[in-house]
C-alpha cells in the first residue's frame, strides 16, 4: 500500500507540473517549424495553458493534482508573457540593435542575397532537355531545395581566370545528389567507381558536365574504347560539410549498394574539425556568419531571442583567438588537434577495411586547400601573410605541410593507398598562370584534378599496373 501511494504521488507530481510545462515545449517547437509567425505559435500555447487552468478542476477530482497542474500552467503562461513583453520592448529600449537583427530576415534566402546578381554567364542543367536556357530571373524565382531528390538548387560563382560572374543552376538526382542517375544494379562490362566525400565531391560550384568526376569519366569512355570494350561509371556521393565518420555511414549505407570495384574516397583539410563536435562548433563560430538558428528566430519574430542568440555566438567567437582548422598546421603537437585528426584517419581506416571486406579498392585521395597550394609556390609570401594576422597567428610556428605529412604517415603505417592533390594542383597553377581554387576547385581546377585522376585511372585499370605504380606514375613529383 505505502508503494502504492508513492507511485501516485510521483505520478501527480510528473503529470502535474510536467504535462502544461513540457506540453507546452512540445507544443511549441512542432508550430515553429509549421507557422511563420512566433506570436501566432505563443498565443495558441498560451490559450491551451489559460484553458487547461480554468477545466482542469472540472476534469480532475485529485486537488493535488490539480494544484499541481495549475502550477505548471502558471510557469508556462509566466514564460511565454516574459517573451512577449521582451520582443514588444525591444524596439524601444535597443533601437538600433532591433534594426540590425530585424535585417537577417531580408537575407534569408539565396534570392535576398543574389537578387542584384549579373551573371556573364548562366550554366542551367535543363538546357539541353528544353532547347533554351531559362532566364535569370525565372532561375531566381523557382522554390530551390537542398540535396532533396528531384529538387533544383542555384549557386552563383565566379570565375577567376575568365572574370565572369556566372549561375549554374543544379538539378538533385533521385537520391538527392548532384549527378546522373544510376541503377543500383552493376551493368556488364562496367568498371564503377564510387566518390564519397564533402563540398569537393558535391562539386555545385561547376556545371555537372564540368566537374572532375565527370570529366574522368568521358575522358576514360571517349578516349578509351576500354579495356576489352569495359566502360566507366563514377557515382558521386557529395554531402557539404561531412568528415570521415559521416563518409563512412554514406559508404556503409548507400555507396556500397552500387557494387563499386573502386571506392574513392577524399579527404579534405577540415574534416578532423568535422568529426569532431567541440571544434565544428568553433569552426562554425570562427567563420563569423549568422547562423540558421539566428535567422530563423528573426523570420518568426522573436527579434529580442535573435539578438541573445547573437550575442552569444559573438562572445563564443571572440573567445576563439585562432580558427580550428588552422591550428592543423602548427609545428607543435597540440593535443585537441592530434586527438581529433586520429579520430578522423581512423575513420579512413575503417572505410578502407569495409571496403576490402567486401571486394572493393579503396584510395585517399586528399583534395588539398588554397594556402596549401599559395605554400607551394611562394612560402615566404604564404607565412607573412598569415603572421599579418596578428595576435596569436604572428606568434605561432607553422608548418603548411603539416597536414599532409600526418595523413601521410598514417597511411603508411596501415597500408592505405593515398593520393595527395596539392602537387598536381599547385604545378598546373604555376604552369598555365591560372587559379586551381575559386571557392572550392574553380573551373581550372576541375580540369587539374581531372586529368590527374584519369591519368591514374589509365594506369591503374588499363595498363594492368598496381595501384602503387599508377600512383607513382601520375602523382610523383
Amino acid at each position: 500500500m505505502p508503494n502504492q501511494t508513492r507511485l501516485v504521488r510521483i505520478l501527480t507530481w510528473l503529470i502535474g507540473y510536467g504535462f502544461p510545462i513540457v506540453g507546452s515545449g512540445v507544443g511549441f517547437f512542432i508550430l515553429y517549424n509549421n507557422v511563420k509567425n512566433g506570436f501566432i505559435n505563443l498565443f495558441i500555447i498560451l490559450c491551451a495553458n489559460l484553458a487547461i487552468f480554468v477545466i482542469s478542476k472540472r476534469i480532475f477530482q485529485n486537488d493535488s493534482l490539480i494544484s499541481r497542474l495549475r502550477f505548471g500552467c502558471v510557469m508556462a503562461i509566466t514564460v511565454i508573457v516574459s517573451i512577449l513583453l521582451l520582443e514588444t520592448a525591444f524596439p524601444f529600449l535597443l533601437p538600433q540593435d532591433y534594426s540590425q537583427t530585424s535585417d537577417f530576415t531580408k537575407t534569408n534566402s539565396i534570392r535576398d542575397d543574389f537578387k542584384d546578381f549579373q551573371p556573364d554567364l548562366v550554366f542551367d542543367y535543363s538546357r539541353d532537355k528544353q532547347g533554351n536556357t531559362k532566364q535569370v530571373k525565372d532561375i531566381l524565382s523557382e522554390k530551390l531545395t537542398w540535396h532533396k531528390p528531384g529538387g533544383t538548387f542555384v549557386y552563383f560563382g565566379y570565375d577567376p581566370n575568365r572574370k565572369t560572374r556566372y549561375i549554374n543552376r543544379i538539378m538533385w538526382n533521385k537520391t538527392g545528389y548532384f549527378d546522373h542517375e544510376y541503377s543500383v544494379n552493376k551493368p556488364s562490362k562496367v568498371y564503377r567507381v564510387v566518390l564519397i566525400g564533402d563540398s569537393y565531391v558535391e562539386s555545385v560550384q561547376a556545371p555537372l558536365e564540368s566537374t572532375f568526376h565527370k570529366l574522368t569519366e568521358s575522358a576514360l569512355n571517349q578516349s578509351e574504347t576500354g579495356y576489352n570494350s569495359r566502360k566507366y561509371q563514377f557515382i558521386a556521393l557529395g554531402n557539404s560539410g561531412f568528415g570521415q565518420e559521416s563518409n563512412f555511414e554514406v559508404l556503409r549505407t548507400q555507396g556500397m549498394k552500387y557494387d563499386p570495384d573502386l571506392v574513392i574516397m577524399t579527404l579534405c583539410g577540415n574534416d578532423f574539425c568535422d568529426d569532431d563536435p567541440e571544434l565544428k562548433r568553433e569552426l562554425v563560430a570562427a567563420g563569423g556568419s549568422v547562423t540558421p538558428v539566428v535567422r530563423q528566430l528573426a523570420h518568426h519574430g522573436f527579434v529580442a531571442m535573435a539578438f541573445m542568440k547573437k550575442r552569444i555566438e559573438d562572445i563564443s567567437r571572440n573567445r576563439i583567438k585562432i580558427s580550428p582548422e588552422l591550428l592543423q598546421w602548427s609545428r607543435e603537437d597540440l593535443p585537441v588537434v592530434e586527438k581529433a585528426w586520429s579520430r578522423t584517419m581512423n575513420y579512413v581506416r575503417t572505410s578502407r577495411d569495409y571496403c576490402e571486406s567486401r571486394g572493393a579498392a579503396f584510395l585517399l585521395m586528399y583534395v588539398g586547400s588554397e594556402i596549401e597550394v599559395r605554400f607551394a609556390l611562394d612560402p615566404e609570401g604564404t607565412l607573412a601573410a598569415l603572421r599579418a594576422m596578428g595576435g596569436p597567428h604572428e606568434t605561432m610556428t607553422w608548418d603548411i605541410s603539416r597536414s599532409v605529412s600526418r595523413v601521410q604517415k598514417y597511411c603508411d603505417e596501415f597500408h592505405i593507398n593515398f593520393v595527395n592533390l596539392v602537387g598536381p594542383l599547385a604545378r598546373a597553377q604555376q604552369t598555365a598562370g591560372k587559379t586551381v581554387f575559386a571557392d572550392h576547385y574553380s573551373l581550372f581546377g576541375q580540369e587539374v584534378v581531372a586529368d590527374s585522376l584519369t591519368c591514374f585511372m589509365k594506369e591503374y585499370t588499363m595498363f594492368g599496373k598496381t595501384m602503387d605504380q599508377a600512383l607513382t606514375s601520375c602523382f610523383s613529383d
